[in-house]
């Protein structure tokens, strides 16, 4: 990458104020995206036929079909002593996905839900089955992530098409009025269906589509993306201590051995594993760190002594003499650190300041060295455990 084309990306950045930049919200875990059932239409369908159900015990009533029928723009209480019906079978043994009927007022709206599968249903089928049923007012209703206002029916029946997050945001909108009486628990469920319907509708935020579309700023993203990725590339290298990583022969003699790690969220860092016992290690957080401290935050590296296994237990079992032994070192930088799980514990750490990227291997030398509080205190507990 030439000089000209960085001061042309570093004037591009100084002249954009920080709001300016879309900030994209990301996907938001929902329970339904944590149990997997975040995209079948079956559990969306169940979900609605739930609500739907005026007396169920979530308490909310009407809010459902009220909401529903706002955002047809159909009258008000075109349903009224409704009863809902899933898979409800019709002629050729075709089934909708979702029926509410009113046999006093003779209205029924047919609901075909559609999360991610193309819409290739017999929607003609349905209006007339239902028809000789005696119904006289009767909707077909498409609900999706995106709208079909390109169907019709070929029976002149009343065909509407909304989206899920139509629906959902009217009724959250509704929901002031009904929410005295609802049950807590399944307004709850209520918002992480909701969650969930969003996070499937905004695949993509619109101002940062809008952002990124144009061209002056596609053009320089794609070269800032450049940057980012040979800054990114190069921590790896550096840090994972491959065949061409500068400190792999210095992270070697310090009889460590280093192994890549991921966290659950995809956050990747490096354990250097002590040889001598390996349930301890010096824990390496570094890419976030450097790349996208927090606000206020400069870049750096945080360092972790994690025991893990037995030597967590024997800790644990004598915890006031290695909590001493922790003491010892706090002038050094080291601090105690509560992190831990059944198996692990992150008992101590140190922060490395990065004010120079280009000096990455010469700051982990200089720090992961013979003289490293941590590597010290953690030969300090082996030495205590075989004495005990």
């Amino acid at each position: 990458m030439t000089e000209n084309t960085i001061n042309n990306c570093k004037e591009w950045l100084d002249s954009l104020i920080l709001d300016d930049i879309p900030k994209h919200k990301g996907w938001q875990r929902s329970l339904m995206d944590i149990t997997g059932i975040k995209h079948h239409e079956n559990m969306w369908s169940d979900i609605y036929k739930f609500f739907f159900k005026i007396n169920e015990e979530h308490g909310l009533k009407d809010l459902f079909i009220r909401s529903l029928e706002q955002v047809l723009h159909i009258d008000n209480e075109f349903l009224v002593e409704f009863t809902v019906r899933r898979e409800y079978v019709v002629d050729g043994n075709e089934r909708i996905d979702l029926f509410l009927y009113d046999k006093f007022k003779k209205n029924a709206i047919i609901i075909e839900n559609k999360v991610y599968h193309s819409l290739n249903n017999n929607l003609d089928n349905y209006y007339e089955s239902i028809k000789k049923q005696g119904f006289s007012e009767i909707l077909v209703l498409v609900l999706g992530l995106k709208n079909y206002r390109n169907t019709s029916l070929k029976s002149g029946g009343k065909y509407y098409s909304i989206t899920h997050l139509d629906l959902l945001e009217t009724v959250l909108a509704n929901l002031p009025k009904y929410s005295p009486c609802a049950n807590p628990y399944y307004l709850f469920l209520l918002q992480e269906f909701y969650k969930n319907i969003k996070n499937h509708t905004n695949m993509i935020d619109k101002e940062v589509a809008a952002f990124f579309i144009k061209e002056e700023n596609r053009q320089k993203i794609f070269k800032i993306h450049d940057i980012y990725r040979h800054v990114k590339d190069y921590l790896m290298l550096v840090m994972e201590c491959k065949d061409k990583s500068p400190i792999k022969d210095h992270i070697n003699r310090l009889n460590l051995i280093p192994k890549s790690e991921k966290t659950d969220r995809g956050e990747e860092y490096v354990k250097y594993i002590f040889k001598k016992n390996n349930q301890m290690m010096l824990t390496v957080f570094f890419k976030n760190s450097i790349l996208r401290p927090n606000v206020g935050e400069l870049p750096h590296i945080h360092i972790v002594l994690e025991i893990q296994s037995d030597i967590k237990k024997k800790v644990e079992a004598s915890l006031e003499k290695y909590i001493a032994l922790l003491d010892a070192f706090k002038s050094e930088g080291v601090f105690r650190n509560e992190k831990k799980g059944k198996e692990w514990w992150h008992f101590s750490s140190m922060f490395i300041p990065v004010d120079d990227l280009s000096k990455l291997p010469e700051i982990i030398s200089e720090t992961i060295d013979e003289n490293c509080p941590l590597l010290r205190l953690g030969y300090a507990i082996l030495y205590e455990i075989q004495n005990d």
